[in-house]
């Protein structure tokens, strides 16, 4: 059941890839011929009432549009475009699953209606070529089919949480984005039959394009660098010009490309950024919108955004609470303005007031309860003056019960909001902890408009760093919370222009980083705030400095939020060398045009070839890489022997080094092709022998990064037992000398658990596998026959084998049971043929099946708690007890 789901996503992801692929080649004198009335309505007049309709939601008129695009669905594909919008709208509001399921349906009636309009389809992609067509209608068919899938990828992000459906929203994602830059190369006004027509087309084109480069050029390096191998690219100047272009039209997005522009210069670039909107154009942009709608609530609270950026906060207060009354239709958009009254009372220290807005939000909206609930929290412990009372102790005791999980992960400030009240269910007690959530909201951007507030706030933080040190020295969590307030205080110097006084605050967290809580934030903000004033100060090589170190933390909470603000400082010193190579490859493409090869022959020739090239991909290629990596790490060490050979004189043990640059190469390869994850690794003990039990997939895979995971993170070495078969593969004898692997017999395995040692073994019938990555001894039970001849229902095939347990008892160690997710979809063995492959193994010992894959899916390994030896349990009863917990 599990694989037909799979496969039935996997199916459904791909299925829009086809389009990408195709495009009609019409001659352009058919395109005044095309006849409109295979849409029910001529384009000309479905435009014109679609603007209606867009007219009605910034009058607030949010019922009866959608109640006029649901019955006028049906008309037109702009009419269905306008129903799939404003579903989405609500269901982003809502979070409701059947408003979710609502806007599903009608995206699929829009995307099918656009595909509808296209009369012939090619196999062959003429996506070279200048000189294929589309007609007018075909077009604008596109453009709606690209908008509507870039809608239904968001979707899919809210709807399941599921990781293939993270995969489909991607792909959908890639789609879009591709057909945004064809659609941009037919931007030409001469293939529309009316300017009103192209106006239409121009500023959907420019909003989807803009948006896009807007978006991939603002997010951290180390994501766009995976994005542009994908075929991403994005230029952050180009995005807004787009995007302004757009804002400014007659066309119909128009609007919808001003509140892209607004959101970003208020919000994002403020929040996940250093305050670098600019709040001169946002205003610009608001007021004239608000010039054609006076009450329109969407760019109401846009202006009051603004208001709050200039810290005219009871102004800000006062435009809210006017947009509120302004829009009665969904009383779910009224949490936008709720949120932001909320901060404008935290930022003028009115705890009671923020206090009743967090409390709203938490009955009402369904964004995050958990991060709501934090809020009340927090606030009614700052308005009790910090003492913790029943009603707040159960507030944060809540906290953990109501986090949600979006696109398959947790979200980051509903983890950071549990661990604090993990700090304050233990010692009943925070640090300012409202003040650290105006750090992280970027809230010293706004006081810095009025320096008296930062210096009210700076008192209240060296006040309370006096009553800590006077009064909580004893707290379990005393470091964190005064490297709290040291960041803090370092921060707000940095904003009243005391450098030196902000040096020493933010040097004295750095320096006693070790003392932080597990996953502390404190460590890589001081960096970055340490970059902050260098840049502050134009001395861009200390700036680049500590940029760097705070990139190189790794594993704290609100790590990405931390990489956008790092992105941020960086784009304003330098263009990357990605951005260079764009370039470059622009200019190749662009020689390429004008010179006299026969570009249409050249993508004939690919698109006959790609289904070749891509069946090879899959068969060999990307499994080769594993094989790629170990005769790498092999090469690596025979390199670092005798480079370190003189060194070997003065070192307790040659190969460490070694052997932590490969466990970090390959932790590496599985964070970015899989994004490998380890569930429940404080189980393996850091002295002492223990047993691993797992499944064992086509390839192994998960134990190769598992093995970097405990050298990293447990500080074990792991010694490796392996078949004989192993020694005799060419090329790996230095490895297997760094290693330690020995051969694998029964006597071996006993005398080195029972010397303490860290102990790996393969299975004597295990030829296939080069070598396989175990804690103290590790049996693959099932061997070769669980790798080749399992399915995806992930059945154990261990027969009668019961050696495992034996030992076990033998060595009087405890069993971990294993398993890993997805380690099947990553790489897979071919089932034609299975039974006379099967029976050729058993009678030869030859694994003659081919395997196939390295797929790039998620995999997480889960590590089960340990089974304790126990001296009266026999070698049948352990076995049982392991499958069981497998």
């Amino acid at each position: 059941m599990y694989q037909l789901k799979s496969n039935h996503i996997f199916e459904d992801a791909l299925e829009s890839l086809d389009d990408d692929d195709q495009k009609l080649h019409i001659n352009k004198s058919s395109t005044s011929s095309k006849s409109y009335e295979e849409s029910g309505v001529d384009l000309n007049q479905s435009l014109i009432e679609c603007e209606q309709i867009t007219q009605l939601i910034f009058e607030n008129r949010l019922n009866e549009a959608l109640k006029r695009t649901k019955e006028q669905e049906n008309r037109s594909l702009y009419h269905s475009l306008c129903h799939s919008s404003i579903s989405f709208m609500q269901a982003g509001m809502t979070f409701n699953q059947d408003d979710i399921e609502a806007s599903i349906q009608a995206l699929r009636h829009t995307t099918n209606m656009s595909k509808k309009s296209e009369s012939y389809r090619s196999w062959i992609s003429f996506g070279l070529s200048t000189k294929s067509t589309m007609t007018e209608y075909e077009l604008h068919a596109k453009l709606v089919y690209a908008e509507a899938l870039l809608i239904r990828a968001l979707l899919t992000f809210i709807q399941d949480q599921g990781l293939f459906n993270f995969i489909s929203g991607a792909l959908k994602i890639k789609e879009c984005h591709d057909l945004f830059i064809k659609l941009a190369k037919n931007n030409d006004p001469s293939r529309f039959s009316s300017k009103t027509s192209y106006e239409h087309f121009d500023s959907g084109v420019r909003m989807g394009n803009g948006a896009f480069n807007l978006m991939i050029a603002n997010l951290p390096q180390r994501i766009i660098r995976c994005l542009e191998f994908a075929g991403f690219s994005g230029d952050k100047d180009f995005g807004i010009k787009e995007l302004e272009k757009s804002a400014m039209s007659k066309g119909l997005r128009a609007p919808l490309a001003a509140l892209l522009l607004l959101g970003y210069h208020t919000y994002a670039a403020h929040i996940f950024g250093n305050g670098d909107g600019d709040l001169n154009k946002a205003h610009t942009l608001v007021e004239y919108y608000l010039s054609k709608n006076p009450n329109s609530y969407l760019f109401l609270v846009f202006r009051a955004r603004l208001q709050t950026l200039h810290c005219r906060l009871n102004e800000a207060i006062q435009t809210y609470e006017y947009a509120i009354r302004c829009q009665s239709d969904w009383k779910n958009l009224h949490h936008i303005a709720y949120w932001e009254i909320l901060w404008c009372h935290v930022l003028q220290l009115e705890w009671k007031q923020a206090a009743t807005m967090a409390e709203i939000l938490l009955k009402e909206n369904n964004w995050s309860k958990a991060t709501s609930c934090y809020l009340l929290a927090t606030f009614q412990f700052e308005y009790n003056n910090g003492i913790a009372t029943d009603e707040i102790s159960q507030l944060y005791k809540r906290v953990p019960e109501l986090k949600i999980r979006l696109a398959g992960k947790s979200i980051p400030l509903e983890k950071y909001a549990i661990k604090q009240c993990e700090h304050f269910l233990a010692q009943k007690w925070l640090f300012l902890p409202a003040l650290e959530l105006v750090y992280l909201m970027n809230g010293f951007y706004i006081l810095v408009h009025d320096q008296n507030k930062l210096q009210k706030t700076l008192d209240i933080v060296n006040n309370a760093i006096k009553d800590l040190e006077v009064n909580h020295q004893n707290d379990q969590f005393y470091a964190d919370s005064y490297g709290s307030g040291l960041l803090l205080r370092g921060v707000l110097h940095c904003f009243l222009h005391r450098y030196d006084e902000a040096h020493q605050a933010l040097d004295e967290i750095i320096n006693m980083s070790k003392e932080f809580d597990e996953k502390s934030l404190l460590t890589a903000n001081a960096l970055l705030e340490k970059a902050m004033v260098y840049i502050e100060l134009k001395q861009k090589q200390k700036a680049n400095e500590y940029l760097q170190k705070a990139i190189e933390c790794k594993e704290y909470q609100l790590e990405s939020r931390l990489h956008f603000r790092i992105n941020a400082a960086m784009q304003k010193k330098k263009k990357t060398l990605i951005m260079v190579f764009n370039q470059a490859i622009y200019y190749l493409l662009t020689y390429l045009e004008r010179s006299n090869l026969d570009l249409i022959y050249l993508t004939w020739l690919w698109a006959l070839f790609k289904p070749l090239c891509l069946l090879l991909l899959s068969l060999f290629l990307l499994p080769a890489t594993i094989l790629l990596f170990i005769y790498g790490s092999s090469l690596f060490c025979l390199i670092y022997k005798h480079w370190n050979r003189l060194k070997a004189a003065y070192s307790d043990d040659l190969w460490y080094g070694a052997l932590k640059t490969l466990a970090i190469l390959w932790e590496l390869q599985g964070n970015i092709w899989h994004g490998y994850e380890v569930e429940g690794l404080e189980h393996i003990p850091t002295e002492g022998p223990v047993l691993i039990v797992f499944y064992h997939g086509a390839l192994p895979i998960d134990f190769y990064y598992l093995f970097a995971k405990i050298w990293l993170y447990r500080n074990r070495r792991v010694r490796v037992v392996a078949d004989k078969f192993v020694f005799k593969i060419p090329g790996l004898g230095t490895l297997l000398e760094a290693l330690e692997i020995q051969p694998s017999t029964s006597a071996m395995c006993k005398s080195m658990l029972e010397e303490g040692h860290v102990l790996a073994v393969s299975p004597g019938n295990l030829k296939k596998i080069f070598f396989e990555v175990l804690i103290q001894i590790c049996f693959i039970e099932g061997g070769v026959r669980e790798a080749l001849f399992g399915d995806h229902n992930y059945q154990l095939i261990w027969k009668e084998r019961r050696g495992f347990a034996k030992v076990a008892i033998e060595a009087k160690t405890a069993i971990i049971p294993m398993f890993t997710k997805n380690v099947r979809e990553a790489v897979r063995a071919m089932t034609f043929g299975r039974r006379f492959l099967s029976y050729i193994y058993e009678k030869t010992r030859l694994p003659l099946v081919p395997i196939y894959g390295m797929f790039p899916v998620k995999m997480i390994t889960y590590l089960g708690e340990p089974i304790p030896y126990d001296p009266d349990v026999t070698t049948e009863a352990l076995v049982a007890r392991v499958k069981i917990s497998l």
